[in-house]
């Protein structure tokens, strides 16, 4: 054999040995899952979880969880003219490590008014909630959430709380996905006791995120993720409640599960349903809400697959005006002189370094934020704020009017980065 022959053998050794030693070291943190512990179940309902249908004004869909055991329960809805006893349909889901019904009452044409429900079974009868239907809203607004991923010992609940104390009242609260840190019981029950009794009143705009699938060769959500929230079922029959939109008075809020992508007829399907639900939109704003960024704000992160799928559908249309993702554990707001504006945003406590991409107009990392968004007619408001103090971190407003292109005025150039 030949001295070259020799070493080219040694290299292609070495590398084997390498990419080997590589994939081992790397298998479980690919492809492993954090074991699930057996859990009790309470026979009373609980999770009660407050959601918009198709048509944010005549729609809602309320959901909860109870027992192991299937219940004869209903939903007593009061409204402005009368009380009704709403049927839920029910599904028995396993877990890796239990069983639990889940129930799901949806409330379609409900005309504008003040409403009150309460779930009544065998076992219980829960307290009032409320929640109200109007015709139209001169300011629509909401908090976003990014990533949480909190422990048992977290201190998600009095972070959520500070925020909601020192901001305006708000329709609805969103989430970028990664609500959970891991798909178990356990996890699940630190995010229910993080948003309390206000996601029965105050309904949520789930996004899924990759913490909150089981890792796999395939991975798959969570069976838990689908029934805790009666998200609308307009969407992709394979990510179907997953992936979806929400029209309000004057703005579709659509939301993608980037999760689901995996496989290239997957992403066909999504940018597809993505195109259809971007040109058939009627409304004068439309923002996305996507764990994954398009552009990536933390270092070592990348996402071509993200870019070439939805790029040209974001950026080739003036009708997209905000497009929030979390994922990256950093803070960027990217954009160009006119829409879309990309955001991406952190609530855990975990970080990563930013890779101060030098097309972004703000970046931080190291903190956790939150955002507040205000839309009217002709203006959409969006402040950052940091988790700690509150303080202001980040504000702009994007302005336009009727179908002239959208202007965006930066208010935190003088605000210092962090």
């Amino acid at each position: 054999m030949t001295v070259k022959k020799t070493i080219a053998l040694s290299i292609s050794t070495l590398l084997v040995v390498v990419l080997t030693w590589w994939v081992i070291s790397s298998w479980n943190r690919w492809f492993g899952n954090v074991p699930e512990q057996c859990y009790d179940v309470p026979v009373h309902p609980d999770r009660i979880t407050l959601c918009y249908g198709p048509d944010a004004m005549t729609d809602r869909c309320i959901t909860w969880r109870c027992d192991t055991l299937l219940h004869e329960s209903y939903l007593l809805l009061a409204t402005p003219t009368d009380t009704l006893h709403i049927t839920p349909t029910h599904a028995d889901i396993q877990s890796r490590s239990g069983h639990q019904y889940f129930y799901r009452a949806e409330l379609y044409g409900l005309q504008p008014g003040d409403y009150a429900y309460r779930i009544v079974d065998a076992h219980d009868t829960t307290s009032w909630q409320t929640f109200s239907i109007t015709q139209h809203t001169d300011t629509l607004r909401f908090m976003l959430l990014g990533d949480i991923q909190d422990e048992p010992d977290g201190d998600s609940p009095g972070l959520i709380r500070h925020a909601l104390s020192h901001l305006p009242p708000m329709h609805f609260w969103a989430f970028v996905g990664d609500m959970i840190e891991r798909p178990t019981d356990l996890y699940w029950n630190v995010f229910y006791h993080a948003i309390d009794t206000l996601c029965a009143s105050l309904p949520l705009m789930p996004c899924t995120g990759n913490h909150d699938y089981l890792k796999g060769i395939y991975k798959h959500i969570d069976t838990r993720w689908a029934y805790s929230f009666g998200t609308p079922h307009n969407g992709p029959a394979r990510f179907c409640g997953r992936t979806y939109y929400v029209d309000f008075d004057n703005m579709r809020f659509i939301v993608i599960d980037t999760d689901a992508l995996q496989f290239p007829h997957e992403y066909l399907s999504a940018r597809r349903w993505a195109r259809q639900a971007v040109e058939t939109s009627t409304k004068h704003w439309n923002i996305v809400l996507m764990h994954h960024p398009l552009y990536s704000a933390s270092i070592g992160r990348d996402n071509p697959t993200m870019r070439w799928t939805f790029r040209d559908i974001f950026e080739g249309n003036p009708r997209i005006d905000l497009v929030l993702a979390g994922h990256d554990h950093s803070y960027m707001r990217r954009q160009t002189d006119t829409t879309p504006v990309y955001l991406v945003s952190t609530t855990a406590q975990k970080d990563y370094l930013s890779k101060c991409d030098p097309k972004a107009a703000k970046v931080a990392c190291g903190h956790r934020l939150y955002q507040y968004v205000s839309v009217t007619d002709s203006i959409i408001t969006l402040s950052s704020y940091l988790a700690d103090n509150g303080q202001l971190y980040d504000s702009i407003q994007i302005v336009k009017a009727g179908t002239n292109e959208a202007r965006i005025i930066d208010y935190a150039q003088h605000i210092p980065e962090q």
